[in-house]
């Protein structure tokens, strides 16, 4: 094996372990270790870099976390207040470094990332079955049932998008559906059920678009006449399905017991109302009670600035809530800057809904630092760029190769 391709396992073995927690969250896992590892070998084996000139946008913020950060640093002298930036920077140099492995090593890459997250499911799926079904919030190896959900919902994501690019099916995206719904709902993460909610109304409009087409070329039936069908269709399930779940038997079967958790999770969201689910329990709060942070942010770090008008003083649980305070209107627009010239090249519109889940869920938890975002948004640009190769389409001048 020759440099490059032992930078590339070990990059691949660094996704593998992406669910395998051995310290606290907020520090290095041994899978970001790994990763750095392969960068640092990778960087002396590729004969050139892939550039986009609209990846500026994610240059410009991070820089621009780094230097809030180090204001902050330099008044508070809280070495917090660097840790988000270095997260920032890790992660962007992941999105480059995946994107790069694809160029320089191909299709296989790619196929190799699909199968392991294909994987990671089936032992996630398998190790909460094995651990036991009455555990309410499963974990796995993850430190807690969010990360998982977030990791979850990503893999999914991946799945469908590699699946629908290198295999030209969705199969593959509906089958790591129906993983992801289970595993997530043994996690019991509203934000991870909202998302993956999101996803499957996503995969509902991909299958009523796809019988849509079916018919409209093999039957030549009328828009109304295939809304009217399925509607049809629906109801009659329906009315068979609910009777069936109302005679389930009680005794501790696989079925009961999903049905057990299906409730649980019903009432935690109708139910459950604990004092971190409150804006202030959840530090949403100082947004209005410290405007004077809107505009260039407060940085990450030093909370006990806010004590005088705010009972939480840990991380903001909110992506969105955290780069609009911590880092203010200018971060903010950095981000949503580079997020856009992801986005905007991509030339199946699916892959553009997909991220539809993620962001919601960033409404709840505080989910970019997590490279599972970077790792899921280089995924569906690598997507994006196979099939536009596929289909011979061309985005222009705006990319270049660097030796």
């Amino acid at each position: 094996m020759n440099v490059k391709q032992i930078s590339n396992c070990i990059f691949l073995t660094a996704i593998a372990l992406a669910p395998v927690y051995l310290w606290k969250s907020g520090l290095p896992q041994i899978s970001h270790i790994l990763a750095v590892f392969a960068i640092g070998l990778g960087m002396f084996s590729h004969h050139y870099v892939y550039w986009n000139r609209s990846w500026i946008w994610g240059v410009v913020f991070v820089f621009y976390s780094i230097l809030v950060g180090l204001v902050v640093f330099g008044l508070y002298s809280d070495r917090g207040s660097l840790l988000g930036p270095i997260y920032y920077l890790y992660d962007f140099v992941i999105f480059i470094y995946l994107i790069n492995v694809y160029k320089n090593s191909g299709r296989s890459s790619v196929v190799a990332i699909f199968w392991i997250h294909i994987i990671q499911l089936i032992f996630i799926m398998f190790f909460i079955m094995r651990v036991g079904l009455e555990s309410k919030r499963a974990t796995a190896l993850f430190n807690n049932p969010n990360q998982m959900g977030n990791a979850v919902l990503w893999a999914t994501i991946i799945i469908a998008a590699i699946g629908k690019a290198i295999y030209n099916k969705w199969l593959p995206g509906f089958t790591a559906l129906g993983m992801a719904l289970f595993i997530i709902l043994y996690s019991a993460s509203r934000a991870a059920l909202l998302g993956i909610g999101c996803l499957v109304v996503v995969f509902l409009i991909i299958i009523i678009n796809s019988i849509y087409k079916f018919l409209k070329n093999v039957l030549h039936l009328k828009l109304y006449s295939i809304i009217r069908f399925m509607l049809i269709i629906s109801i009659i399930m329906v009315s068979f399905s609910l009777p069936y779940f109302s005679r389930l038997p009680q005794e501790r079967t696989i079925t009961s017991q999903i049905k057990n958790q299906f409730f649980f999770i019903t009432a935690r969201f109708v139910y459950e109302k604990d004092p971190d689910d409150t804006p202030e329990g959840r530090g949403y709060d100082r947004i209005w009670k410290f405007p004077q942070y809107l505009l260039f942010g407060s940085g990450e770090g030093a909370t006990y600035r806010f004590a005088e008008k705010t009972r939480f003083l840990g991380e903001i649980h909110s992506s969105w809530a955290m780069l609009l305070f911590n880092y203010g209107i200018v971060g903010l627009l950095f981000f949503l800057g580079f997020l856009f010239s992801v986005v905007r090249i991509m030339p199946i519109n699916w892959f553009k809904l997909m991220l539809f889940p993620p962001v919601i869920y960033g409404f709840a938890h505080h989910s970019i630092r997590n490279w599972s975002f970077w790792i899921g948004l280089a995924i569906l640009y690598i997507s994006s760029d196979y099939i536009r190769l596929k289909q011979g389409k061309n985005i222009g001048n705006i990319s270049h190769k660097y030796k």
